[in-house]
């Protein structure tokens, strides 16, 4: 799992995360594997509305130009995560 994380894996603020998606259309894919994964899953509603950024929530890695996860990490997602990159 280390070996895939130093090369794809990138640690941003949300701030600066707010402005990548403002310059263009940012499709992210939501990946919960846990309970953690309902309150992030929210932000697709219209509460927080996703849309105000040109987010555009997409069911496929491969349409995905962000992958956002929210839950537990363990060696049976790093192999996923590797296959799917």
């Amino acid at each position: 799992m280390e070996k895939w994380k130093e090369k794809i894996v990138i640690s941003t603020t949300l701030n600066d995360l707010s402005n990548w998606s403002r310059l263009s259309s940012l499709w992210p894919l939501l990946y919960g594997t846990s309970c953690c994964f309902i309150e992030f899953a929210s932000l697709i509603g219209s509460r927080f509305d996703f849309d105000r950024y040109g987010l555009v929530p997409r069911s496929s890695p491969r349409q995905a130009d962000l992958i956002l996860t929210a839950g537990n990490s363990n060696n049976e997602n790093g192999a996923l995560f590797s296959e799917i990159i």
